[in-house]
């Protein structure tokens, strides 16, 4: 009965896992600049990109061209969105004994 409901509770995690997935723009390589800011009309900002190998968002200084949708106003943003969360834990610590 015990080895039933850890079964049920492993299927109901893949499931619910499954359901979330990343938009591909994180996939994106690190949003970059030109390396001469000066054919960018406008100022730039602080921004935030994805880096998929890292599983972590970094903070770079955006010109305002050249770059792609893997970019952020926040890291908490960037992290909501593109981070990768660790498989729940607790659904699998069941008590077998």
């Amino acid at each position: 009965m015990k080895l039933l409901a850890v079964l049920c509770l492993s299927a109901i995690a893949a499931v619910s896992s499954s359901g979330t997935k990343t938009p591909e723009f994180c996939k994106f390589t690190h949003s970059t600049n030109t390396d001469d800011p000066s054919i960018c009309e406008g100022g730039g900002q602080n921004l935030w990109s994805y880096v998929s190998d890292a599983n972590s968002c970094v903070e770079f200084y955006y010109y305002g061209c050249f770059g792609n949708d893997n970019r952020f106003f926040t890291k908490s943003q960037c992290e909501y969105i593109c981070k990768q969360k660790p498989a729940s834990a607790g659904l699998f610590s069941v008590g077998l004994g």
